[in-house]
């Protein structure tokens, strides 16, 4: 050998070992980049499910998966695993140079790529950070990745991490997504031959999970039919077929169990790739979860490690009651009222979550605008709001059994139209229990001013209940109007008001029980920062009370939303209206209804806001389908329904008085029901001192009909028997200081309360 060549080959050994350095130099952060992989790198989706775990919507990247651990997938997933896709995984090092030595003797041989003998910690190097292109420096990169991570994690760490971050198909990464979408199990229970398909799914996931038959996997013997790869030389074993030989030559089966697993695939087919993660029932919800978390300063892009949103939603009962909607039980509403959408909000009191959430008939009709929700949406709620005018006069020191007329009046100077009640009728002195009950307007504006006015009412509307009349109407004037719902409120602030005002305590709506990571991590959840103010519960049992008496309901329509098996529960029918053409036309129907546990509200009209059919008010047209979801609801749910009782707190304080409870206590007077009718009377005693009381059973009765009907026929026999009931409970000669409340109504008049 000759001087010259030694110093050549010393030169170029020296320049490779340079070479060699500088490249392990240059792999070196890729290196500690593989030792500082962790499973919180890789990305997971966002899973929203009901209050019972059952997912509802899925929110992802690239990648889709759910974590499972090691010791619950079956030892058969495994083992083919690992001889479908790194042999040696248990004695290399992250880089099988043995396999490396193979491929590239396939690949010259072939002339071009064929095999790239990656194993399987340098396929989650590649998944979690570097990209799927085919060059040499990316496969260096990943194997000193892939050596870095076999530094950190065992053997069997990074087997879970490949069974949970290998895909299965388009957008099914890991194993148990994938048992869950092809099978409908989960991984443990998966078969010998099902846990082969999900073996062979890695290597060409797309084409695969196309090909519903797995015997549409299976080799052939060319144009012979009815051959095997027991039977036939000629047979050309696919991939998976080779796969079963290979473990069963491993696990030493028989030929016959051989060939029962084989028989056992062929029969298997795979089910459609569901996407229920974009479950179309849901996707108000979904975007309601998105934006309430976002308001919480808990933006989803802040969560790439995956996020389980556990909510309180009842998928199954918002199923059913979808079902029942579209089934033809809202045919009478579209077809005779015009009416061509609807929302409900279903609201647990307790936890104050809505357990239903249907925000329109259908998400994606366009021609319904079904995307828009109306749950969120600002209407008109009409008469449903009387509860919560009546309860600021409760709260002002007003009770149920205080007298209102129910008279023609003006209530601003100049005003041209009287103000008038839906049936055009006026019924004269009734209590304010029944006002509210059979929903006059007139003493509704009466009661609105005894609560102290637009601006006092408001106030209490948005303070105590949470209405948000202020959040977007804060310089908008409604006046009396205000008093029958023609401000403008969002389905769920009238949901939560109704459950404030039944359980006399204020909190938010919480539609969160339970946050997690991928893990099972807990994350604090945004609902507990809220501190509950609680109210009077005197207020609380007046209005339950009274709404919630289904003998004190009209009978003429009583019927339409009294549950025959739930008789006591709350019910407050709404019509909003608008004039068209100088004609008064429905617009929006709500029926509020409640037990001392939920709350359920049901809107029905148009999104673009067209009127309803004439006659199209909320108790004839969604009345009675209101009834029938409240039914199907307490049927499920039977310990969410009981009658309202008296709080433990005010036994001592109340009285029974026309079956109504009356406080003792009433606003500085003694015997308010005297009073009341004196303040009634509009008329000279009040500019007059010398006028005097005439009692009501020597005054000409006056009917505001001129037939009487059956309505004015049992007013009128109540009224007997109220009359007759007063001489019972009431003493005949009261003293009272006339000067006094003759002074208050002057005073009342002067401040314009009438």
């Amino acid at each position: 050998m000759s001087r010259a060549f030694k110093w050549f080959v010393a030169a170029c050994v020296g320049l490779g070992g340079i070479m060699a350095l500088g490249v392990m130099i240059w792999l070196y952060p890729s290196f500690k980049l593989g030792q500082s992989f962790s499973t919180r790198s890789l990305s997971h989706p966002i899973v929203i499910t009901d209050r019972y775990g059952k997912e509802i919507h899925r929110i992802f990247g690239t990648e889709n998966r759910e974590w499972i651990g090691l010791d619950r997938m079956p030892d058969s997933l495994k083992l083919a695993t690992i001889m479908a896709e790194d042999r040696r995984f248990y004695s290399h090092f992250g880089v099988d140079l043995v396999g490396i030595a193979r491929a590239m003797r396939i690949n010259f041989l072939s002339g071009g790529y064929r095999q790239g003998a990656s194993t399987l910690t340098q396929q989650i190097a590649r998944k979690a950070f570097l990209t799927d292109d085919k060059n040499v420096v990316r496969k260096l990169k990943e194997m000193a990745i892939a050596v870095g991570i076999e530094t950190k994690l065992e053997k069997n760490e990074i087997l879970e991490v490949y069974l949970n971050t290998v895909p299965y198909g388009p957008r099914i990464n890991g194993v148990k997504l994938a048992a869950r979408t092809y099978f409908s199990k989960n991984p443990i229970q998966l078969s010998i031959a099902e846990s082969l398909v999900l073996a062979s799914l890695p290597k060409d996931p797309i084409r695969l999970s196309r090909k519903k038959k797995v015997q549409s996997w299976f080799g052939s013997c060319g144009k012979e039919k009815g051959c095997s790869p027991f039977d036939s030389e000629d047979y050309q074993s696919s991939r998976i077929e080779t796969l079963l030989l290979q473990i069963a030559e491993f696990e030493g089966w028989s030929p016959i169990k051989t060939q029962q697993v084989w028989a056992q695939l062929s029969r298997i087919k795979l089910a459609d790739l569901q996407k229920n993660w974009t479950q179309d029932d849901f996707q108000h919800w979904q975007f309601y979860i998105r934006a309430f978390l976002e308001k919480q300063g808990m933006s989803l892009n802040n969560y790439p490690n995956g996020l389980i949103i556990k909510t309180t939603l009842d998928s199954s009962l918002q199923e059913q009651m979808y079902r029942f909607i579209r089934g033809g039980a809202s045919a009478e509403l579209f077809a005779n009222f015009n009416a061509e959408n609807l929302a409900l909000i279903l609201l647990d009191h307790q936890s104050r979550g809505p357990l239903v959430w249907i925000g329109s008939k259908y998400f994606w009709n366009e021609d319904i605008s079904g995307q828009i929700d109306m749950i969120q949406a600002r209407r008109q709620v009409g008469s449903s709001i009387k509860p919560f005018i009546y309860a600021a006069a409760i709260d002002n020191g007003y009770e149920p059994p205080t007298l209102i007329s129910d008279t023609k009046i003006k209530f601003k100077k100049g005003q041209k139209q009287m103000l008038n009640n839906a049936d055009g009728l006026f019924y004269g002195r009734m209590s304010m229990s029944r006002a509210l009950n059979w929903s006059r307007n007139i003493p509704a504006v009466k009661a609105f001013y005894l609560a102290g006015g637009e601006k006092k009412v408001r106030q209490y509307l948005d303070q105590v209940y949470g209405l948000s009349i202020g959040d977007t109407l804060k310089n908008h004037n409604f006046g009396w109007t205000l008093a029958l719902g023609t401000t403008p409120l969002r389905l769920m602030d009238l949901a939560n008001g109704y459950a404030t005002l039944v359980t006399s305590k204020k909190t938010k709506i919480c539609p969160i029980l339970e946050l997690t990571d991928f893990l099972g991590k807990k994350i604090e959840n945004p609902c507990n920062k809220d501190l509950p103010q609680f109210l009077d519960p005197k207020t609380s049992f007046f209005i339950t009370e009274i709404l919630s008496n289904p003998h004190k309901r009209p009978n003429a329509w009583g019927w339409r939303i009294t549950p025959p098996k739930y008789p006591g529960v709350g019910v407050k029918t709404g019509t909003s209206s608008k004039r068209i053409n100088g004609k008064l036309l429905p617009s929006d129907n709500v029926v509020a209804g409640f037990t001392p546990h939920a709350s359920m509200m049901l809107w029905a009209g148009n999104t673009d806001g067209k009127p309803l059919n004439d006659g199209g008010l909320a108790v004839l047209s969604i009345g009675a389908l209101w009834r029938d979801l409240m039914t199907m609801f307490l049927d499920k749910y039977p310990d969410k329904y009981e009658r309202f009782s008296i709080p433990a707190t005010m036994q001592k304080d109340l009285i029974t008085y026309r079956g109504e409870w009356a406080s003792r206590e009433f606003k500085d007077k003694e015997f308010g029901e005297f009073y009341n009718e004196h303040i009634q009377d509009f008329g000279a005693w009040v500019s007059n001192p010398k006028y005097r009381y005439t009692p009501k059973a020597q005054k000409e009765k006056v009917v505001a009909v001129p037939e009487k009907t059956e309505s004015v026929i049992l007013i009128e026999k109540e009224e007997e028997n109220r009359a007759q009931e007063v001489i019972q409970v009431f003493p005949q000669k009261v003293k009272i200081d006339r000067e006094r409340v003759r002074q208050r109504v002057l005073k009342n008049i002067k401040r314009k309360v009438w």
